[in-house]
This record gives C-alpha cells, structure tokens and sequence, in this order.
C-alpha cells in the first residue's frame, strides 16, 4: 500500500498558515521583542521541519524544495519555500 503523506502535508499547510498569522501586521522589531511570537513562530517551523522529514522520498525528489531569501524588506527577511 503506497503511503499517504496527506497527513504531513495538512500539518506543513497548518503550520504555516498559523505562522503567518502569528506575525500579521508586524515589524521586525514588534516580532524581536515579542518572545510569545518568536516562541510560537520557531514551534511552526518546527512541526513544519518534521513532517517534511514523513514526506517519501519520491515525493522529495518529485517537488524539490527551493529556500531563498530575498533581499531585506523593511529590515525584515522573509523565506520563500516554492514547489516546482
């Protein structure tokens, strides 16, 4: 039976909305000094980080992963994750 990576996949789409969420309408220095942000933005990269690793490998190497980051924006970097 192949495996289902549904479930990982929810998880990563999950995480990053609510990471996304946690910073709306910040600045890099709101985010900084906010150490509830900062704490619940690193547990979604986290969670994000393992169930990346459930992903089957052919998945992997079907959709790679490209990380970028573009030049600073208001002095905040911002990571871009692309499935080509």
């Amino acid at each position: 039976m192949p495996f289902d990576a549904s479930p990982a996949l929810r998880d990563i789409e999950r995480h990053i909305d609510l990471a996304t969420q946690f910073v709306a309408g910040m600045d890099h220095d709101a985010f900084r000094d906010g150490a509830r942000t900062v704490y619940a933005v690193s547990r979604c990269l986290e969670i994000i980080s393992e169930a990346s690793r459930r992903l089957p490998d052919e998945m992997k190497a079907r959709y790679p992963v490209q990380l970028a980051l573009p030049p600073l924006r208001d002095g905040v970097a911002r990571e871009i994750v692309a499935f080509e």
